[in-house]
This record gives structure tokens, sequence and C-alpha cells, in this order.
């Protein structure tokens, strides 16, 4: 479940690391300018010497004081915050225990005194969704830090005349000296995964910190990103009943709805009627009255595509107040360039139009919305994940009899919606996927190009630092 607004905060920054900048301040208002539109209500800069930080700010708690930057009681410490942090009231009444003192009611204060307090371990305090740029002027450390699922986007660049950071690539590109150049290993990315992974972007320059990680740069030298924090399947200590893992999932699904209840601002929800957001204003309900949850759906004029008989049943099983949008698919193309104008590097997923849609006509109702993203992908709720049982089964069968005993019969029955082509498509995608390692068969079975399609679209054949992320990520996992 994530929590998000058409508008989301943005921060940026740099380290002048000779010096060399004519107007260091007109540097940074021309990189915190390009995200006016992830914060119109606020603006904020600081600089000291070399370093620099901005940021653009939605309000949603603490309207009045919550200014950033924000510094301790002393100004040697100051931070710039794009997020939002969900224990940050029990967080502050323990600092103000430990003798801290507070100038206002925000969350991003709170972090200023928890790296007081703790050192870097203050990240192990926190519990939210949020990108982090903190300054510690008398040990000249820079540290930036990203949430624990990687809600809040956070690139950088480490350059011989700077470091450089923000939530929008287009901010760092406002530097002088990051170029544009492409990166030929995160274009074949782009071709066979529709995305580009961590750490990698489409600027060969240009870097992401990856989730739940954090870096510091220390005199302008900056040290390699480190994990403060790591997903992990393996099997837990304690035996349980399914019953009661059941219960178990229910009530922390529950207690991360109300954390993020907390606003200063105006609530909804996303809801498509499916089990995932279905759930999440279910728990809303629990803790509001239902007619106070606002719930937003769109209607697509494409039976294919249109859940909204889904949502409604939802909304009117639970009584929220609900409101949907009606979107045609060809007017989808109508906001196509206005998405891709505030994308910062390219993703072939196509639902980022209607997301994009939703947010925008959400935002004149409300200023944050909680949204259900991530319970497939964490429950293994996609056909897909059962096909990997499959090709594990018949990796082991002989190529030559897989394919003219089992994958040529299969390939003449119709898919469900009764097209031979995409059936005999799917079945020859699947196939082509079973040698593959496992970890590459889910972005490969659904690719609209192939390995071998790399040396004709790119004139470079495969690099095998492509699957350099994936296979990384696959080693690590336990259990």
């Amino acid at each position: 479940m994530n929590k998000g607004n058409d508008h989301m905060c943005g921060i940026c920054g740099f380290i002048d690391k000779h010096s060399s900048l004519s107007d260091p301040l007109a540097t940074l208002n021309a990189m915190c300018g390009t995200m006016v539109h992830r914060g119109p209500d606020d603006a904020g800069s600081f600089i000291h010497g070399r370093t620099a930080l901005a940021m653009r700010r939605l309000s949603v708690i603490d309207l009045s004081t919550g200014h950033q930057p924000i510094h301790n009681e002393d100004k040697t410490v100051w931070t710039v915050f794009n997020g939002e942090l969900y224990n940050f009231r029990t967080l502050r009444a323990r600092l103000l225990e430990r003798d801290h003192t507070f100038r206002t009611q925000s969350d991003t204060e709170v972090i200023v005194h928890a790296y007081e307090e703790y050192g870097i371990d203050f990240l192990k305090e926190i519990d939210g969704m949020f990108a982090i740029a903190l300054y510690d002027t008398k040990k000249d450390l820079l540290i930036l830090a990203r949430d624990r699922a990687g809600e809040k986007p956070l690139y950088y660049a480490n350059l011989p005349g700077g470091f450089v950071f923000g939530s929008e690539i287009k901010s760092l590109l406002k530097f002088p000296s990051v170029g544009k150049e492409i990166d030929p290993v995160s274009l074949q990315q782009f071709l066979l995964f529709s995305c580009i992974f961590i750490p990698g972007s489409i600027f060969r320059d240009i870097r992401k910190l990856p989730e739940g990680s954090f870096l510091m740069v220390q005199n302008g030298v900056a040290g390699e990103a480190a994990a403060y924090w790591s997903l992990s399947f393996s099997d837990p200590p304690e035996r349980r009943t399914e019953s009661e893992w059941i219960g178990m999932v229910d009530e922390t699904l529950h207690q991360a709805v109300v954390r993020r209840l907390e606003s200063d601002v105006p609530l909804g929800v996303f809801l498509s009627g499916g089990l995932d957001s279905s759930l999440v204003v279910a728990h809303m309900c629990r803790v509001l009255p239902p007619e106070r949850v606002k719930t937003f759906s769109i209607t697509l004029d494409d039976p294919a595509y249109d859940e909204s008989k889904w949502s409604r049943w939802a909304a009117r099983l639970m009584k929220t107040d609900h409101h949907e949008f009606q979107l045609s698919v060809d007017g989808m193309a109508d906001v196509i360039d206005h998405v891709l104008a505030n994308m910062d590097e390219p993703m072939a997923d196509s639902s980022i139009i209607p997301t994009h849609v939703v947010s925008k006509l959400t935002r004149e109702h409300v200023t944050v919305a909680l949204a259900g993203d991530g319970g497939d992908e964490v429950f293994g709720g996609y056909p897909k994940y059962f096909a990997q049982r499959w090709a594990e089964v018949l990796r082991h069968v002989p190529p030559g009899m897989r394919r003219w005993l089992i994958e040529k019969p299969l390939s003449l029955l119709p898919s469900p919606d009764g097209s031979v082509l995409l059936g005999q498509n799917k079945i020859a995608a699947f196939f082509r996927g079973i040698d593959e390692h496992y970890a590459l068969r889910n972005q490969l079975w659904v690719s609209a190009f192939q390995p071998s399609d790399l040396a004709a679209l790119t004139g470079h054949a495969l690099d095998p630092r492509a699957f350099d992320p994936v296979l990384t990520r696959a080693a690590q996992y336990r259990g």
C-alpha cells in the first residue's frame, strides 16, 4: 500500500566540490524550479560553503510552520525531506524526554533531532515513506536516504566537479556538468524489461539510490550506497496456524492504514474494486465514518479494461462517498504528451496513463490519496507466478521433446478470449523462457522484445550487465 498525491514534494541539492559555480544560488533555484509541480505550496533553500539544499513542498502536516529546510537547535544539522513519517509523534515525545527542543509540529523536524540522538541509526527509528537529504555542517557530511520500499524517488550524480541529487532527473540536469549521454545498458534493460533497474538510469551520469539504503558524502567524497534494511522471505521462527497468520496480516494491514491517516488535509483512496484497494477502504471505514471516506475510480469505455462494476459494488457495500471519472481509451492519447513530459526516464507500463488521470481529477477533491498497490507482488497474485511452477517441471524435459509433444499441441488451443494468435504468442513466450534463470522468466514472458532482437534495435548485442540487477537480487533472497 502506498500513499500519494498528484503534487508530491521534491528535494534537490549539490556539493560544488571545487567551488567553481559562478552563482550557486541561481543553480540551486534552477534545479528547484523544475519541481514546482511536485510542491506548489512552498519552497526553501540553504547554502553552507560548497553544499546546497532546496525543496518544493506540498503542505500535508503542520501547514503553518513546516517550512523547509529545517534545522536543529544550534543550526548545525539541516534537512530537506520528501514524504511522511508515520511514527513522528511517538518519536518526537521520546526525543523531548531526551531534552531536545522543537520549534514546529512537523514530522520533518523529528529527522534532525533523531540524527542528533542516534547518528546514522536514526534511519532504523523512523517509519514512513521518504527521500531525505541531511547535512551536518560540523562534519561536512551529507547523508541521502530512501525509505524501505522505495516509494519516494531519489537520484544522484557523482561527478569530478560536483555531487548532485534530486527527486527528479530534470533537476539534476540543471547542474552544469551533468551530461545527457544515454546509458546503453539501461536502454537494453528498458527494451527487455519495460523499465530501468536500480541503481542505473537512462543517463550514464545519473544513478538511483536503492530502496532501504543511504549514501554518505563526507568532505565532498561520496561513499557507496549501503542498506539499512532489506526485505526477507526467510522462514519465520515461530509456528502458527493459517488462521493465526491471516489474523496477523489483517491486523498489520489495519495498523498500516491507521498510520497513513495522519494528515492535516483531506484524504481519499483510489478504489479499483480489486482485493487490495477494497481492503484498504474497508480498514479506513473501521476508523472513519464511511461517508467521510472519499473513494475514486476510473471508468473506461472498453469492456476489456473497465473494472468500474467492481469499484461500484465495493463502494456500495462499504457506503463510501464514491466518485467516478469517465475516460475513453481514445482519450488516453490526449494526455500522453503531458504524462511523458513528467517522466524522467522511459517506462512501458500503460497503467501510468489512467493513474495520472485519476490522480489529477482526485486532486480536485482531496490532497492525499491511499492506494492498494503491491499486494499482487507481495502475495504472489499474478498468474505468471503460477507459470513458474510449470516452467521448473518442464525445464527437465529435453527441448526437442518439449517442443513437439507439448508446445505445438498447446499452441493450437485458443486463448480464453478466443484469439488463436494471442494464445500462440503466449504459449511461445512461455516456452521461450523455460530455460532462462527463474528470476528473468517473469520479465521476458511479458516483454515486447527478446535478447536476440537487441542487435537490430540498438546496434549492439546483448550486454550481460543488463541482467545483473535482477540476478544480484535473486542471489540475495533467502527462504
